[in-house]
């Protein structure tokens, strides 16, 4: 269940038990938040195409995405292209929902990424987590220090299991 509303996040810790007294610490700052946000989506987004491209080949976007996914990725790709922009590889135009679809896709879960998340659940509720705090954070808006908790951990959950070598850090 995503919770985009800051005071409605607050309140949603507070109801889990959560003890302002155990977040008062030093602050990440906005720009650390940020760089731990972008070096997840830098390195997850890495992970699922090196993990699609090995199972089904460089053209996986077109045959392993549902809802025209592909073609959305596409046109993103084309319009960066029209500004003048360095391609990328097709999968750095997904929005941060998509990551959620791919790897959760019934068939690619089973075939591919099953054997890294043990459990659907895992990556879908670290994902789910993540999102509104990112949402915060890449339209400068403030977050709190529970997110800020929330955001380390659960960057470092999906880091140890897409970066298991480096443990995330």
């Amino acid at each position: 269940m995503a919770l985009p509303d800051l005071g409605t996040r607050i309140e949603s810790y507070e109801n889990l038990g959560f003890s302002a007294s155990l977040t008062n610490f030093h602050a990440e700052t906005s720009k650390q938040a940020y760089a731990r946000l972008q070096r997840l989506e830098t390195h997850l987004r890495r992970f699922i195409d090196e993990k699609m491209t090995s199972a089904f080949g460089e053209d996986w976007p077109r045959h392993r995405l549902q809802n025209n996914l592909d073609e959305q990725w596409v046109e993103k790709k084309q319009k960066a292209a029209q500004e003048g922009r360095k391609p990328l590889p097709l999968v750095y135009y997904a929005a941060f929902p998509d990551y959620e679809r791919v790897i959760l896709k019934r068939d690619n879960y089973r075939q591919v990424f099953s054997k890294y998340f043990c459990r659907t659940g895992d990556i879908r509720e670290s994902l789910r987590r993540l999102y509104p705090i990112r949402l915060d954070i890449m339209h400068s808006r403030p977050i709190t220090q529970e997110d800020q908790i929330l955001l380390y951990v659960e960057v470092q959950r999906v880091f140890n299991v897409i970066l298991p070598s480096e443990n995330g850090s």
